[in-house]
């Protein structure tokens, strides 16, 4: 939450909507920055490693 890429929403599905509704409309944006979640690159570092080592 502290580097901007999530919202404390709750678990009730109206004020989950809302905020994605809101995020949606305006501009649907990701964060400058590093993501704290990862680069998106770990499926791919995943079978590369699991190809080196011999699975196929």
């Amino acid at each position: 939450m502290e580097a901007g890429f999530a919202e404390l929403e709750g678990v009730r599905p109206d004020g989950v909507l809302k905020a994605v509704r809101n995020w949606w409309e305006t501009g649907a944006r990701v964060p400058a920055g590093k993501s704290p979640f990862g680069d998106g690159e770990a499926a791919e570092r995943s079978v590369s490693f699991l190809r080196k080592t011999g699975y196929s």
